[in-house]
């Protein structure tokens, strides 16, 4: 049986802490946290520009030529998430996707 859009809910940035404060090791912790984090700005962002460029999300797969089904995949906070679709992404919206190494 498939959820409906409205049984989905997308996770607040105050859940995500709050999941991950019961990881015993603090170091562990925080690195998942900070990848959770920095997904969630990723999906924002994008969302955002969706809505000021008036796109949908199945215009901006074919735009990058990707699957729509791919696009809505990472969008819902999907898990492994490459980071070439990321990138396709971030370019389908006249945008940059960067990396820093920390």
């Amino acid at each position: 049986m498939k959820p409906t859009k409205d049984q989905l809910t997308i996770a607040k940035k105050a859940d995500i802490k709050r999941v991950l404060n019961k990881y015993n090791d603090r170091k562990e912790r925080d690195e998942a946290l900070k990848e959770e984090l920095a997904m969630c700005d990723f999906i924002a962002s994008v969302k955002n520009e969706l809505v000021k460029k008036h796109m949908t999300k199945y215009a901006l797969a074919k735009k990058i030529g990707l699957n729509p089904f791919v696009v809505s995949r990472v969008l819902d906070n999907a898990e492994n998430a490459q980071y070439k679709t990321l990138q396709k992404m971030a370019h389908g919206l006249g945008k940059r996707l960067e990396m820093k190494l920390t």
